[in-house]
């Protein structure tokens, strides 16, 4: 197979770099390629003549979007849908990535694939237009949903946190933020999974459990040994710039069995993840 990955040298292109090593593999990031230009991205796929372009670009500031809002929605709704037409004119295979944030929260039980979507901040509309952009696009593309990522690189929470507990005896973190950390080696994984078996539309992909913020924030610093006070705290005492969905679990009951039985729980993941500490 011959694949394009775009975001290369983000966490989730970085595992695609390392499992597809062997593979025919083009890497597109800023670097090299601005995705917001349609003539680039054409060029892009006529140099490579790929079989699968899988779209791990994204604006993921979730507050700065507030502020720079024409940026998002260029990254995240207008690029992926002009991938899509671009995609389907060629007969290239599309996966494209969107996120729990789709939804309000305001669910007790894990959101499933035809719950409707409900986003409370630019970002998650953003990425909301940007998933129903694809479809409509490109029926057959398919759109992985998917919640707290977390790999190699700094734009995680494991990282963050880990930066945090080496200059703070006490950390605040939220308790009323719920949903499912989740690995790029599983994502990674489980994404390639449902590419063999040529699943189309929309899915949900995470790694097995739900916790809260602090109660992930708990294990993490608890596998890295921090002897530090850990308080929970409120979404509502940070007064950050966008709204964040209090319960946003994805029910992964649509995805096929065997993927399901392969992926691992966020804590087995997560320790993992821990036990190579170059990574964080």
């Amino acid at each position: 197979m011959r694949y394009v990955i775009l975001g290369s040298r983000g966490q989730l292109g970085k595992e695609f770099l390392r499992i597809l090593d062997g593979e025919e593999v083009f890497e597109y990031d800023l670097h090299n390629i601005d995705i917001t230009d349609n003539s680039q991205l054409v060029s892009m796929v006529e140099k490579t003549k790929p079989e699968v372009v899988i779209n791990c670009a994204a604006y993921n500031q979730v507050d700065l979007a507030e502020e720079k809002s024409d940026l998002a929605y260029s990254v995240n709704r207008d690029a992926p849908q002009d991938l899509a037409r671009i995609c389907k004119e060629r007969n290239i295979k599309l996966v494209h990535y969107s996120t729990n944030y789709v939804f309000d929260g305001n669910k007790s039980e894990p959101y499933e694939i035809n719950d409707p979507p409900n986003p409370i901040s630019v970002y998650a509309r953003s990425k909301f237009e940007g998933e129903r952009g694809v479809l409509e696009n490109n029926e057959k593309a398919l759109v992985i949903r998917t919640s707290w990522v977390f790999g190699e690189g700094v734009q995680n929470f494991i990282h963050k946190l880990n930066q945090w507990s080496q200059s703070r005896s006490v950390l605040k973190i939220v308790d009323d933020e719920v949903s499912t950390p989740t690995s790029t080696v599983d994502l990674a994984k489980a994404t390639l999974k449902l590419l063999e078996e040529d699943v189309e539309g929309l899915v949900h992909v995470t790694n097995l459990g739900s916790c809260s913020r602090y109660e992930w924030a708990k294990h993490i610093l608890s596998e890295l040994g921090w002897e530090g006070e850990l308080e929970k705290a409120k979404l509502s005492d940070f007064n950050l710039p966008a709204r964040r969905p209090k319960h946003a679990v994805l029910s992964l009951k649509d995805l096929p069995d065997h993927v399901r039985r392969s992926i691992r729980t966020w804590k087995q993941a997560t320790s993992e993840f821990i036990s190579h500490a170059e990574m964080i």
